[in-house]
C-alpha cells in the first residue's frame, strides 16, 4: 500500500519523511484558506456540520491554529492564524465578537440558562422546543448562561452519574442546526468537572461542538456592534460603572430583572429544567441600535411547556440611559453567501464506520435470500 493510500484510510499521519493527508483533509485546508464558511465547507465536500468539527478538531491536534468567527445569522468562518499578537488573543478568549450586517440595525437572541445535563430533572423536549423556536421566528443565536452540565453535585437524581459521560452526552445530544450558534458561560455546576476529574468542559465541548462556543468560568463580554453584554452564571459584586448595559447571568433558577442606579440591566434567567419551583421557561432579547448602540431593547419571557407563549415582557430604552456616538460601527461585515470561491471537483464523502459497511453487507445478504 502507497503512503498515499495509507493517508487516505488514516486521513492525516506523520512519517519519517514528511507528512501525508488524505485527500478530504488536503480540500479541507484549501476551503479554509479561502475563507469558506462552515456550511460552504459542507456543502462543497458533501459531509455534515458534525462530520466537519471531528475534522477540525483533528487538524488542531496536528497544530493548525484556527480562529472562527460567528456571525448573528448563524454562519461560522475560520481564519488561520499566521502571528504571535493574533495567538494569543486566540488563546486568551477574554470576549466574543458576534459580527452583524453592517446595516443591519436590530439584533435578536433567545436566553437560556441552568440546562443541568444529567439529572433526571434534565427537560430535552424543552431544549428541543427552544430551538424549534429559533427555527421559526428568524433566531440564530442563543445565550446560555452556564450549568450545561450537572458535575458532582446535586439537589436531585442524577441520571448519569459519570462526570465524562455527562460532557459526551451534551456533545452527541444538544440540538444541532446547521444555522444556530450557542454562545455560553460555564457555571458552578460545570466547574465541578474540572475540579474533581481535572476535565475542562468548555475546551471539551468546544473540541466537538463548533456550534456551542464556551467563554469560561468568570463571566465575558458579548461584542454586538459598538456596545456589549456581560455573561456569566453568576454575578456576585460587580462594579456597574465599568459594566455593559445588559448583564445575564443564571444559577437562581427563577426569573428576574434589575435595575442599576447607573442603569444597568441585570437580567437573571429562568432554568430550562426541572429544578424550579415554578415553571421552565426561555427569553427572548430583541434589541435596536442607534449609532451602533443598544436603543430598545426588550425581554420577552416564553412558556414553553405548552406552545411558546409570551408571560412577562418588558421593553428598556438604553439610547438615553447610555447616550454615546461613535462614527464607525464595530463588529460588522457582510454576510458569506453560498456561492463558491473556488470550484473543488469530486466532492470527497466521508468514508463509511466498519458499522455502515457491515450493515450494509447485511442487508445486501438478506436481499439476496
Amino acid at each position: 500500500m502507497s503512503k498515499k493510500d495509507y493517508a487516505n484510510k488514516r486521513d492525516f499521519f506523520i512519517y519519517q519523511g514528511g507528512v501525508f493527508m488524505s485527500e478530504l483533509t488536503e480540500k479541507l485546508i484549501e476551503l479554509i484558506n479561502n475563507n469558506y464558511t462552515a456550511n460552504q465547507i459542507c456543502a462543497t465536500l458533501n459531509i455534515t456540520n458534525r462530520e466537519l468539527y471531528n475534522y477540525l478538531t483533528m487538524l488542531r491536534a496536528r497544530g493548525f491554529v484556527y480562529a472562527n468567527k460567528y456571525y448573528d445569522n448563524g454562519e461560522i468562518a475560520y481564519t488561520k492564524i499566521v502571528n504571535k499578537q493574533k495567538l494569543i488573543e486566540y488563546k486568551l478568549k477574554e470576549s466574543i465578537n458576534v459580527i452583524t450586517n453592517h446595516d443591519g440595525t436590530s439584533f435578536k437572541a433567545l436566553l437560556i440558562s441552568d440546562l443541568h445535563y444529567g439529572n433526571s430533572n434534565l427537560r430535552e423536549d424543552l431544549i428541543d422546543s427552544a430551538f424549534n423556536y429559533c427555527i421559526k421566528n428568524d433566531i440564530h443565536i442563543i445565550i446560555c448562561a452556564g450549568d450545561i452540565l450537572d458535575g458532582s453535585f446535586s439537589s436531585s437524581e442524577q441520571s448519569i452519574t459519570d462526570l465524562y459521560s455527562q460532557a459526551t452526552y451534551f456533545i452527541k445530544h444538544y440540538p444541532l442546526d446547521k444555522n444556530i450558534i450557542t454562545i455560553s458561560s460555564l457555571g458552578d455546576h460545570d466547574y465541578s468537572l474540572l475540579k474533581h476529574k481535572g476535565i475542562d468542559v468548555g475546551e471539551l465541548i468546544s473540541n466537538y461542538r463548533n456550534d456551542v462556543v464556551t467563554l469560561g468560568y468568570e463571566g465575558s463580554d458579548i461584542n454586538i456592534k459598538n456596545d456589549q453584554m456581560f455573561l456569566c452564571h453568576r454575578t456576585g459584586s460587580l462594579d456597574y460603572s465599568s459594566c455593559p448595559p445588559i448583564i445575564i447571568q443564571g444559577h437562581y433558577h427563577e426569573y428576574s430583572l434589575k435595575e442599576s442606579r447607573l442603569g444597568n440591566v441585570t437580567i437573571t434567567l429562568p432554568t430550562i429544567s426541572n429544578m424550579t419551583s415554578s415553571i421552565p421557561s426561555i427569553v427572548e432579547i430583541d434589541a435596536t441600535f442607534k449609532q451602533g448602540y443598544f436603543a430598545d431593547v426588550e425581554f420577552k419571557q416564553l412558556l414553553i411547556t405548552n406552545g411558546c407563549g409570551v408571560i412577562n415582557r418588558v421593553s428598556y430604552d438604553f439610547a438615553s440611559r447610555f447616550p454615546r456616538k461613535n462614527k464607525n460601527i464595530d463588529n460588522t461585515e457582510e454576510y458569506p453567501t453560498m456561492e463558491k470561491k473556488i470550484e473543488v471537483n469530486n466532492p470527497v464523502r466521508v468514508r463509511k464506520t466498519q458499522i455502515e459497511k457491515f450493515n450494509e453487507r447485511l442487508a445486501k445478504k438478506k436481499g439476496s435470500n
